[in-house]
């Protein structure tokens, strides 16, 4: 509620606060409040060349301040899918796109994240978190699927 502006117009949305460009801009402001970090090794010393890769480039160097911005995404990713959760009680998370090719470095910090956070986590668990196995190109696999075998689209009520 009233948080973070996103790109669609509204504010507080998951992608603003969970999505590859969200971490993008979290890394980037961290590294603009910690000179010493080697966030600014890995962008050459300018901010824009910064990408999710980045930031777990500099975790597995041990960075601090790219450890407090880990740490604070899964805190935002841990919340958003704890709602999730408790809603529809999947058997499996799957996580898809570029920031899942972090995998253990994001997926295990996750996963513990998510004990707490969900509604009766501790007491029947909460399901295991994966890497999507066709990773960022699911997307477009799956619109070449639809297309391929013929999956028409719903109508809308002004097609009606």
């Amino acid at each position: 509620y009233n948080g973070i502006p996103c790109t669609c117009g509204q504010k507080g949305c998951v992608e603003a606060y969970c999505s590859a460009t969200a971490l993008v801009r979290q890394t980037q402001e961290a590294a603009l409040q910690n000179r010493e970090s080697v966030l600014w090794e890995l962008c050459d010393g300018n901010l824009d060349n910064i990408e999710g890769k980045t930031l777990f480039d500099a975790v597995k160097q041990s960075d601090y301040t790219a450890g407090l911005v880990l740490e604070q995404y899964v805190d935002y990713l841990s919340s958003a899918m704890s709602t999730y959760i408790a809603l529809f009680r999947p058997d499996k998370i799957i996580l898809g796109g570029g920031i899942a090719e972090a995998g253990d470095l994001l997926i295990e910090p996750l996963q513990k994240s998510l004990i707490p956070n969900t509604f009766a986590g501790t007491e029947i668990g909460v399901p295991q978190v994966i890497k999507a196995e066709l990773g960022n190109d699911a997307g477009i696999i799956g619109a070449a699927f639809l297309d391929k075998y013929g999956v028409k689209r719903r109508r809308s009520q002004n097609e009606r």
